[in-house]
């Protein structure tokens, strides 16, 4: 599921709030009901890319991902495959 979220450009880190702009705030509350894509935080706070280590970092995401709580709402389902008599059992 988290893979298919990258490949549709959302993000799956936790957003800190802590120390962020006013959008990236909003952003990080948005995260609980609904992806928030890439292209928005980039928008926000431009990512760092150091393209000789291909690295590609951003101050305000944390090292943690997504629960799966989060993750299996609908609002987050309805952008990857999960058999949703599976992910009601589970809740």
């Amino acid at each position: 599921m988290k893979a298919e979220l990258i490949v549709a450009n959302f993000c799956i880190h936790n957003i800190n709030r802590d120390g962020a702009n006013d959008a990236l705030k909003k952003l990080a509350n948005k995260q609980s009901r609904a992806p928030v894509s890439l292209d928005d935080i980039q928008a926000a706070e431009p990512f760092v890319i150091n393209a000789e280590n291909s690295d590609i970092t951003h101050k305000y995401l944390k090292n943690t991902t997504l629960g799966f709580g989060i993750l299996n709402s609908l609002h987050y389902r309805k952008y990857y495959q999960f058999d949703n008599f599976v992910a009601e059992a589970i809740n």
